[in-house]
């Protein structure tokens, strides 16, 4: 009987520490010096040699504003995969949306800096190069636009 009551308490202690566990924090970068900054939500750099899925949205507009309470614009949605590479050194992003037509955002983080440099492609127009930089989320679970 002891060995139950046991068991049960534990369950119950689990299950009550899981929402503290609860939600990750977003992963930020900013884009072009803090002309837009991507928000990676429940996001971590992956390990060495892994992926991950990345669901992440550009906080700012396409013309560099940011998103303000006093000045919204909707969302800039992306979608894609992060790895890092075996050695530990570099995480690579290939992110893709559709906001404004087909438009890929691949770039990279030296992880030892944090910081790095990309490529935007939107259709129809150019690719643009950018740098990028992780910053604090302001808050750390950013509210989506």
């Amino acid at each position: 009987m002891s060995h139950v009551l046991t068991r049960e308490a534990f369950a119950v202690a689990l299950l009550a520490a899981v929402p503290a566990v609860g939600e990750a924090k977003d992963y930020c970068i900013s884009l072009q010096s803090g002309a837009a900054i991507l928000v990676a939500q429940g996001f971590s750099l992956p390990d060495k040699g892994k992926c991950k899925s990345v669901s992440a949205f550009i906080q700012g507009a396409p013309d560099g504003r940011r998103t303000t309470a006093s000045s919204p614009t909707p969302a800039r949605l992306f979608a894609g995969n992060a790895c890092t590479t075996s050695d530990g050194t570099v995480a690579r992003f290939n992110l893709f949306g559709s906001s404004f037509g087909p438009e890929t955002l691949n770039f990279t983080l030296h992880i030892s800096s944090l910081t790095g440099s990309g490529t935007e492609c939107l259709a129809g127009h150019p690719c643009t190069s950018f740098t990028t930089a992780t910053v604090a989320c302001d808050p750390s679970t950013v509210p989506v636009p």
